[in-house]
C-alpha cells in the first residue's frame, strides 16, 4: 500500500485475516503508528476509571469488528449523551491490531453533525 494512502479498517482486517496466524504479529506491525481518520458507530462506551471511557465503534453498520480506543469524559462530555448507533468520526494512531479489535490512540474524536459532515 502506498504510504499515502490510508487504509480503511475493513482491508486491514482482511489482510490480517489472510496472514498465516503465526505472521499475524509480525504483519501488524506495519501498522502501529499509522495516523487514520475513520468514521464509525458507537457499539458501547463504558467508565474504565474515574473519567476515563473505554469507547467500542463498528467500522461498519453490523460488523462483528470493532474500533476501541479509551478517551477522557472530560475532553469529550458529549458521549454521555450518545447512544448505540450514534455516528462518530476517529482520528488518531493505531496502537494495537489483533483478530477481533483495532485499537487507536485517539488525537480527536467528532461527533453527530460533525461526524456526518467529515464522511
Amino acid at each position: 500500500m502506498p504510504a499515502n494512502v490510508q487504509p480503511t479498517p475493513l482491508q486491514i482486517f482482511a489482510e490480517f485475516d489472510a496472514q498465516p496466524p503465526l505472521m499475524r504479529k509480525e504483519f501488524v506491525q506495519r501498522y502501529i503508528g499509522v495516523e487514520v481518520d475513520w468514521p464509525g458507530t458507537l457499539a458501547d462506551a463504558r467508565e474504565q476509571k474515574l473519567g476515563q471511557i473505554h469507547v467500542v465503534c463498528w467500522p461498519e453498520p453490523d460488523g462483528e469488528r470493532l474500533i476501541v480506543c479509551d478517551v477522557s469524559l472530560s475532553e469529550y462530555p458529549q458521549l454521555k449523551q450518545l447512544r448505540v448507533g450514534d455516528p462518530l468520526h476517529l482520528r488518531g494512531r493505531i496502537r494495537k491490531v489483533d483478530i477481533l479489535t483495532i485499537e487507536l490512540e485517539i488525537q480527536n474524536l467528532m461527533f453527530a453533525e460533525a461526524a456526518e459532515a467529515a464522511h
